[in-house]
């Protein structure tokens, strides 16, 4: 029963994000950011479970890294449209992200095996993403946004998820190029 538990967080995290992105478009942020946690926590959690009771299965790992792609890109692109997050960041986030996706997707129909090595710094960087977005929602939630604090916050985890996502990339390429050479 266990398990299947850690399947199930990151099912869970995916089944929020359309709740999230509605309960920002109509401006209810707070229940916005409530989710957003919930989603963090169950990333954080499907992982611990899944190696605690060794159970990390294939379907997990995907699904995973379905979760994280589809929470961040989602989340990501609405901040945008409410120019809430810096362009450039927007566009380095969203195009590695759908880069590893479209990579990944390419050698499938090409019956390749891609090996998808998630590195620290992946695993860092995407830590870094889930706290940008937890800060910025915490901004707009009404109760937070006069704390100087999530600003400068802001700030400064944006040059941090870029740099971590521009290097996790290079990462991503330098290991494939390597794998395949």
């Amino acid at each position: 029963m266990l398990s299947k538990i850690p399947n199930l967080l990151s099912s869970i995290r995916i089944i929020f994000i359309p709740l999230i992105i509605y309960g920002f478009i109509i401006n209810y942020l707070l229940l916005s950011l409530i989710f957003s946690i919930l989603a963090c926590i169950s990333d954080l959690l499907d992982g611990y479970l899944a190696r605690r009771y060794n159970s990390e299965t294939q379907t997990g790992f995907y699904l995973d890294a379905l979760g994280d792609k589809a929470f961040i890109i989602s989340l990501y692109l609405a901040m945008s449209i409410k120019l809430l997050l810096p362009f450039y960041l927007i566009v380095v986030v969203v195009f590695k992200d759908l880069f590893i996706l479209g990579s990944y997707t390419i050698s499938l129909l090409l019956n390749s095996q891609l090996k998808i090595k998630i590195s620290k710094l992946s695993k860092l960087n995407t830590a870094f993403q889930m706290i940008l977005i937890l800060l910025t929602l915490m901004v707009e939630v009404s109760e937070f946004s006069s704390a100087n604090i999530f600003n400068i916050s802001i700030e400064i985890f944006c040059f941090v998820v870029a740099f971590t996502t521009i290097s996790s990339l290079i990462l991503y390429i330098f290991n494939w190029l390597y794998e395949y050479n």
